[in-house]
C-alpha cells in the first residue's frame, strides 16, 4: 500500500438511509493507501475547506461513508454539490483511532446518527478478525436509519456471540443516557470509542462517570493502547 495522499475517488453508488441521510460508495485505485478500520479521510472541498468523514474499506477496493445533509453547515452543501458531480477529491488516511491486531479492541462502540460508519467499520473487522472478542454497540439514530441498517446488524449478531445491540430512536432523548447508566462497571478499565458531536461526547462522558471507562473520539485523538501495553499495566 502507498502512504497517505490525495486521490480523485468516482461515486460508485449513493443509498439514501433516511431523510437526510445517505451511503456513498466510493472506488479507489488499486494502489492505495491503507485505511484503517475507525480511521477517516478528508474531503477537499471547492472552497478549499476540508471536510472529515469516517469510512470503511470494502472488498473490492471501494470505500462506504454515511453522510448527512445539514443545514447548519456552509461545507455541507459543497460535500453534496461535488457528490452530484460524480467525484470526490480526497486524502487518507487520517486518525488515530485504528484497529490493528496489535491494539486493544474497544469494549463499547457509542454513536449517533452517521457517527456509526466509524462503528460499522470496527464491527465488521471484529467480527471477522477478533470473533472471541465482546463488544456492545450503543447507537442512538433516526428510525429510518435504524430501520436500514438493523438487517445487517442483526446478521453480524447473530453470527459473533459476543456482540451486543442497543439501537436507540433519536427522538428519545434521555434513551442515550439511561441505556449508559444501566451499564454494568467492568471489573478492569474498560475501553470505549465514541463517535458523534462534541455535544454527543459530553452526554456520553457525564452519563459514563461512574463507570470505569477510557473514552476515546475524535474530539480526544488518542491511538488505541497496545496489547503490550495493556499486558505491562496488568502485571
Amino acid at each position: 500500500m502507498l502512504e497517505s495522499s490525495a486521490l480523485k475517488t468516482p461515486v460508485l453508488s449513493r443509498q439514501r438511509l433516511d431523510a437526510a441521510t445517505e451511503r456513498v460508495t466510493l472506488g479507489l485505485p488499486s494502489r492505495h493507501p491503507d485505511v484503517r478500520p475507525g480511521q477517516a479521510i478528508q474531503v477537499q472541498l471547492a472552497d478549499g475547506r476540508p471536510f472529515f468523514s469516517v469510512a470503511g474499506l470494502q472488498p473490492g477496493a471501494s470505500l462506504e461513508l454515511h453522510v448527512t445533509r445539514r443545514r447548519d453547515s456552509r461545507s455541507n452543501p459543497q460535500l453534496f454539490a461535488a457528490l452530484d458531480a460524480g467525484s470526490l477529491q480526497i486524502s487518507l488516511p487520517h486518525g488515530a483511532i485504528a484497529l490493528t491486531d496489535d491494539r486493544r479492541l474497544p469494549d463499547i462502540l457509542i454513536a449517533s446518527q452517521s457517527g456509526y460508519a466509524q462503528s460499522r467499520a470496527m464491527l465488521d473487522w471484529m467480527a471477522r478478525r477478533r470473533p472471541g472478542h465482546r463488544c456492545r454497540l450503543l447507537w442512538q439514530a433516526s428510525s429510518g436509519y435504524l430501520a436500514a441498517e438493523r438487517p445487517w446488524l442483526e446478521k453480524l449478531a447473530a453470527a459473533w456471540a459476543g456482540l451486543s445491540l442497543t439501537l436507540l430512536p433519536l427522538d428519545e432523548h434521555d434513551a442515550l443516557n439511561e441505556a449508559l447508566a444501566a451499564l454494568p462497571s467492568p471489573s478492569t478499565q474498560g475501553l470505549a470509542v465514541v463517535s458523534g458531536s462534541s455535544h454527543f461526547l459530553d452526554a456520553a462522558r457525564h452519563a459514563l462517570r461512574r463507570h470505569r471507562y477510557t473514552l476515546l473520539s475524535d474530539q480526544n485523538p488518542a491511538a488505541l493502547p497496545s496489547i503490550e501495553q495493556e499486558n505491562a499495566l496488568c502485571r
